[in-house]
């Protein structure tokens, strides 16, 4: 393969197009992550649990906790 005319390789040409099509893909990712997946106003966050799902998994903690004997069954302040 010959790179006359070329101020840098070819491969390294290749190499760069590469790397900006990744640092592209992570940065539309991020944009995404940051702007909510694309959700709409009107659309369920997917991450959002409902209050029976979070009663439930406070006392599996619960039972966690106290099985190990480190708080007795007893819920830690605050929460």
């Amino acid at each position: 393969m010959s790179d006359e005319g070329y101020a840098i390789p070819k491969t390294a040409i290749v190499f760069l197009v590469a790397l900006g099509a990744a640092a592209l893909v992570t940065a539309g990712a991020a944009v995404s992550r940051v702007t909510g997946y694309g959700w709409l106003e009107n659309q369920r966050d997917p991450h959002a649990v409902s209050d029976e799902q979070a009663m439930y998994m406070r006392d599996v903690r619960d039972r966690n906790w106290a099985n190990a004997g480190l708080i007795g069954g007893m819920r830690r302040s605050g929460r």
